[in-house]
């Protein structure tokens, strides 16, 4: 935690603010106020001349840093001249919603909440008795409770002594205070920062808050530490936003809003997008050679991906439907829901079906909260370049796939239209082309495995003026957020040094495919032959689900386990899936591969359609090597499931188990809990619980002879999944 307040601007307690506006940061529990400092950088980027004052709640003692404030409510809020926009951290935005400092202009709340603990009318907080336990633990073990919830956190272990006192206010606070009141009197702007992925507040639990302005981003409960731009940027479309509300201060004292370019977005007009592409549909297909191409070559990748019959699609940005045509060649009937922003290109699309074909629908794709959802299906040809927010966008999209669904979509990416900006740029302009994405940052926020690959189409063209036409006769033509237009004279010279140096135009077309897993776990386990199969057959009669077994290796010795599982189990056909690969050899399947002069692809495995729950079971242990640079885990990360973790019950247990539990939480594999093999061990079950912080499922005994019965008989006693999910 290093200390960074003297790089920026920090009001001393009690000094009026140098501009009129003052931002007031509060953290959450078990933090200080150096969890502010990435954002605060950004936000100084931003904001240079504005200052920027933080309290620390003092759960380390005295403040590290100079300049920093006691939190209320042991502290007293500094006194500001001018307004104050005040960011609160959970725990932290909960204390502001209590007590708002005076002369607060709006409220950030990230990852925040204005009741964590669960009652009758708020059942998606925590119980309260987890609180309760972390108090009575707090005065004989602070340390191990701080880390304890840090880690929970995504956050690593703090250094600093903690202060029992302090951290026992803020405990109380948290199981005990309700602001809901509160956030409801409020008539101040508020935006809400909220993290799909949160594990701590989980999203019914900030959509309860009803606040308008909500942002959600696909990470967890640390916004402000793993994506500081993410949240800077809107704080200060936040800030942005109220400007017209804020206060006069007088000459010496006004706020002087940044320009709008310092917003790292294209804050594009949702309605003039609709308006140029809507008076462009009737010629749309005459000139829309590259977007022909564009929904073509996705709808080839799409019908290769495992989808199951008649799948519920959602088509994102439908144009004039040259990829809704191509899907429903290629993949028959299915249920469609089909979109667009401009009601004219929608109507267009429609032309092309007979009447009750599919759900026409106006729609701006990057805003789809109110379609019903799941699809199996998410896909869009060309349109997610013209999100304002792309990351938040996606994962929008991403929380209306069912599991196994698949989000799949074409777009532009950084190297469109280079020649072009290349001939402004000789000249000493700035192209008003779009910035598009980097192809390697498509989908980083998705919270399941998937990749974008990349094609460079080189349109010819009969001159720069031809180029911007053709632009305009599809509507394409919209300028970049904040772009002064050139003058016909510069616009002329761009002209003249364009057909100077090139006869075409570079299009860099990105293709990305992102699955949502299955419901479902992958069983791996602490060695080979620890009853792996025997777990995948007491879960899939238990949770009715299905089986697969990606690499099955030893067939030369025995009929392999998809037959042992199909027959335990007393699986219907349609719940067995055939192995991705078959060898030989009772060797890991790097080593078995090499003996039969073949080799296994990862990239070639994907989890198979399928309408029930699926169990993956893996081969040996977490590090048998599946090829040249790949292991078992490697394979787990990339299906994205999370694991039930098969052990023997005897001696040595403990150490094996500990070490694979490990190798999980560096991966952040969610582990569902383990399952042990063998005569009960009740000392080594409370070991592997206890230091593994991990549930132990299920304890089957050793077993001379397995038959259905005997799984059938374990499989009630297992819980079911959707509680293992829960936990």
């Amino acid at each position: 935690m290093h200390d960074t307040s003297a790089t920026r601007p920090t009001a001393p307690a009690g000094a009026p603010a140098a501009h009129g506006l003052t931002l007031l940061f509060v953290h959450g529990w078990a933090f200080d106020a150096s969890f502010w400092d990435e954002v605060r950088a950004h936000l100084t980027l931003h904001l240079p001349s504005y200052p920027q004052q933080v309290l620390d709640a003092g759960y380390f003692g005295a403040p590290a840093q100079p300049g920093i404030l006691p939190a209320p409510p042991s502290g007293h809020w500094p006194a500001h001249a001018g307004p104050v926009i005040a960011i609160g951290h959970s725990l932290g935005a909960m204390q502001l919603l209590g007590r708002l400092p005076p002369r607060c202009a709006g409220l950030v709340m990230i990852n925040g909440f204005a009741r964590f603990c669960r009652s009758p009318d708020h059942p998606s907080g925590t119980p309260p008795r987890l609180l309760t336990r972390m108090l009575d633990k707090l005065a004989e073990t602070p340390g191990e409770v701080v880390n304890d919830f840090r880690a929970r956190c995504g956050a690593p272990a703090c250094t600093r002594s903690p202060e029992p006192a302090a951290l026992a206010t803020g405990l109380r606070a948290l199981r005990d205070h309700d602001e809901r009141a509160a956030l409801a009197g409020l008539t101040l702007p508020v935006r809400l920062l909220a993290g799909q992925s949160d594990p701590l507040v989980p999203a019914p639990m900030s959509q309860a808050l009803a606040i308008p302005d909500t942002h959600w981003h696909p990470g967890g409960h640390l916004l402000p530490l793993t994506d500081s731009a993410w949240c800077a940027e809107r704080i200060v479309e936040f800030i942005l936003s109220i400007h017209p509300a804020m206060p006069a201060q007088g000459p010496e004292n006004q706020w002087n809003p940044p320009h709008r370019s310092t917003v790292t977005h294209n804050l594009i007009h949702k309605q003039e997008i609709a308006g140029r592409f809507g008076s462009s549909s009737a010629r749309y297909d005459r000139h829309a050679w590259v977007q022909e191409h564009a929904a073509l070559e996705p709808a080839r990748r799409i019908a290769t991906l495992p989808l199951p019959p008649r799948p519920r699609i959602l088509e994102i940005g439908c144009g004039t439907g040259l990829l809704t045509r191509e899907l429903t060649r290629l993949l028959g009937p299915a249920n469609w829901t089909v979109t667009d922003i401009s009601p004219a290109m929608l109507s267009q699309a429609q032309s092309h079906f007979p009447a009750g074909y599919a759900d026409f629908r106006v729609l701006d794709g990057e805003h789809p909260g109110h379609l019903d959802g799941p699809y199996d299906l998410i896909c869009s040809s060309l349109a997610v370049q013209w999100f304002n927010d792309l990351d938040a966008g996606l994962a929008r999209l991403a929380n209306l796939l069912a599991p196994g669904g698949w989000l799949a979509f074409s777009t532009l990416a950084d190297g469109t239209f280079r020649e072009w900006r290349d001939a402004h740029e000789q000249l000493g302009w700035q192209a008003g082309t779009r910035s598009y994405p980097l192809p390697e940052q498509l989908g980083r926020y998705l919270p399941f495995s998937g990749r974008a690959e990349t094609e460079t189409l080189h349109a010819p063209q009969a001159g720069g003026l031809a180029f911007v036409r053709g632009l305009k006769a599809i509507g394409a033509d919209i300028p970049a957020a904040g772009h002064v237009p050139l003058s016909p004279r510069q616009l002329r010279a761009v002209i003249t040094r364009f057909d100077k140096e090139y006869t075409h135009v570079s299009y860099e077309i990105a293709y990305g495919a992102w699955r949502r897993p299955p419901a479902g776990v992958f069983v791996t386990g602490t060695d080979t032959g620890v009853g792996k199969t025997l777990a995948c057959a007491v879960l899939a009669q238990a949770w009715q689900a299905g089986y697969w077994k990606p690499l099955q290796t030893g067939l030369a010795e025995e009929s392999g386990d998809t037959d042992t599982v199909t027959r335990l189990a007393a699986l219907a056909p349609d719940r067995v899936h055939a192995p991705g690969y078959t060898l030989q050899a009772p060797l890991s399947p790097w080593a078995a591969a090499l003996q039969e002069n073949t080799c296994v692809d990862i990239e070639t495995l994907q989890l198979p359609a399928a309408t029930a729950p699926l169990v993956v079971e893996g081969a040996g242990g977490l590090l048998v090597p599946v090829d040249n640079r790949h292991t078992m885990l490697d394979l787990i990360v990339r299906f994205g499931l999370p694991v039930v973790l098969v052990a023997r019950s005897g001696l040595g247990t403990i150490n094996h188990t500990l070490l694979s539990l490990q190798a999980l939480a560096a991966r952040r594999v969610p582990v569902l809990g383990v399952i042990m093999n063998g005569p009960p061990s009740p000392g080594n079950r409370q070991a592997i619980e206890t230091f593994g912080k991990v549930r132990v499922l299920a304890e089957f005994p050793h077993y001379e002879k397995l038959d259905p019965a005997t799984v059938q008989a374990l499989a009630v006693r297992m819980p079911s999944l959707e509680t293992c999910l829960e936990q």
